[in-house]
């Protein structure tokens, strides 16, 4: 098994965790005593464990899909495990593991609030492209438009 494969795995386990742990909270919600007006301490610790567990839901939906972008995006060369941080693409126009061209990098960082982060700069790509995974451009990749919305 590969480390992609030991990646996909991995993130396969926490959604199903995160599936199970979020049924869990249904039914503990639904055996709740629904008659009452006031909340009580356990309703509100239900309800944020609820609101957690979706949180945790989300966030390995946008791990997963940003791992799956990275990979697509950086001539991931699954023989020896290695990503192109440095990769160019769209005939010179895209650029690092996730492929920003450069007006849409300093676009998004904008909208971010987050001048500071780098075009050419690995770890700032990966926050950007997590942030705008998480607001809905996930459709600026060919990666993600080609593997559909789910």
């Amino acid at each position: 098994m590969d480390k992609r494969d030991k990646v996909i795995a991995t993130l396969i386990v926490l959604i199903v965790l995160t599936i199970a742990a979020l049924q869990f909270g249904m039914y503990v919600g639904r055996t709740a005593n629904a008659e009452a007006t006031v909340r009580t301490p356990e309703q509100a610790t239900i309800d944020l464990l609820k609101q957690q567990l979706a949180e945790a839901r989300l966030n390995a939906e946008v791990e997963k899909e940003k791992l799956s972008i990275i990979l697509c995006e950086s001539d991931y060369n699954r023989n020896n495990g290695t990503i192109r941080h440095t990769a160019w693409g769209d005939g010179g126009k895209s650029y690092g593991v996730a492929q920003f061209q450069f007006r849409t990098f300093n676009d998004l960082r904008t909208q971010a609030g987050r001048p500071d982060l780098r075009w050419k700069n690995r770890d700032d790509q990966i926050w950007l492209l997590d942030w705008a995974l998480r607001h809905g451009y996930g459709k600026y990749w060919t990666c993600y438009s080609r593997r559909g919305e789910s």
